[in-house]
């Protein structure tokens, strides 16, 4: 009885079966003491072998049977602790998710892995009253819906501009609607999305949007208008360029036969005659130069000017202008360069003119 007592009460022999064989204590006390230290029987002789042994062997398997389930209560329980500990931790996470979702300026949900509403910040009462059901959204817009389902079957973020109808009004303002999956080992098991508003952003642009319109509009009618400006300008010009030529030819050429008929070679009015005449070639120039000008689309191109040819024929031309005062005009071996002539002559002109002046 000693011998059982101790085994049942060890961690590591208390699951060993102990059986009792006894061919003289058949009294039920003693019967009874050795189920109380633990025995799981108490046979008394006489005994028969085969019975016995079969006993034995179905105690053994009991007992093994025993073990392989206090093994497997043993795995089951570490299981129930590591999922406790798991929801724990998700739960921990879950509400630290939805502090951070509340803190956002903008609306911010949480949906399950099919999609249904879970959860949604104070934001999200401003346009719906429901915490399990979306804004209403412009009935324009459902393609943007029916394109977030898709994306959620196919587990796909999902980035989009909508609008949303506030409560108690019928205005509808533009959100982006930014859904974004959160994965567990791989598996989707939640969505986290945010409604932010842009509406105030959107209409500025549009508003922009009407201003570029009406200023480019406006714009193009000006152009319209500076075009047939243009057109009357270079009509006007054309018409007054043509009735200067005409008078100044007749000069030239009336200056011309002066000089053929009535002047002499070695006369001194000869070399004034050939002043004149060459004053009235370049004034024709400079109405050519004119009308060139009147053309907006046309190109002056430039040529090789000696600009020692310029300054003297500037000087000729304001000789009259300097004989009386009798300046002293000091030019330097000039190069030649790419210009247009009339407008380098026109330069110098005013510079040397202005000096005389002043």
């Amino acid at each position: 009885f000693e011998v059982s007592e101790i085994l049942s009460q060890s961690n590591r022999t208390k699951d060993i079966p102990v059986l009792f064989l006894s061919a003289i204590n058949k009294e039920k006390k003693y019967i009874f003491k050795g189920f109380s230290t633990g025995a799981v029987d108490y046979i008394t002789k006489p005994v028969d072998p085969d019975l016995l042994l079969l006993r034995v062997k179905s105690f053994l398997k009991i007992s093994e049977q025993q073990r392989e389930l206090k093994r497997i209560q043993e795995m089951l329980s570490k299981e129930v602790e590591i999922r406790k500990s798991a929801q724990e931790k998700l739960l921990a996470e879950m509400q630290q998710l939805q502090f951070m979702l509340e803190s956002f300026p903008q609306m911010a949900f949480v949906l399950s892995k099919d999609g249904d509403l879970e959860y949604a910040n104070q934001q999200w009462f401003y346009y719906s009253n429901d915490a399990k059901k979306f804004p209403e959204y412009f009935p324009e817009d459902r393609w943007v819906w029916e394109s977030w389902k898709e994306h959620l079957k196919e587990g796909k973020a999902f980035y989009s501009e909508i609008r949303f109808k506030t409560l108690n009004s019928e205005e509808y303002k533009y959100f982006i609607m930014k859904v974004v999956p959160v994965q567990t080992l791989g598996m989707i098991t939640k969505w986290v999305g945010t409604f932010t508003d842009i509406d105030h952003q959107k209409k500025a642009n549009e508003h922009l949007e009407i201003l570029v319109q009406q200023r480019t509009k406006e714009l193009t009618l000006k152009n319209e208008d500076l075009e047939f400006s243009n057109h009357e300008l270079q009509q006007f010009t054309w018409v007054v360029s043509h009735d200067l030529k005409e008078p100044i030819r007749k000069i030239e050429m009336i200056v011309k036969m002066i000089k053929d008929r009535y002047i002499e070679k070695d006369s001194p009015a000869h070399d004034y005659i050939d002043r004149a005449i060459n004053s009235s070639i370049r004034m024709r120039t400079l109405i050519d130069d004119l009308l060139i000008y009147s053309r907006l689309s046309a190109k002056v191109h430039s040529q090789s000017t000696d600009l020692n040819v310029v300054i003297k024929e500037v000087l000729d031309d304001l000789d009259c202008e300097m004989h009386p005062k009798q300046p002293t005009i000091n030019v330097a071996s000039l190069p030649v360069i790419k210009g247009v002539s009339s407008q380098l002559r026109q330069v110098f002109q005013n510079l040397i003119g202005n000096s005389l002046k002043f």
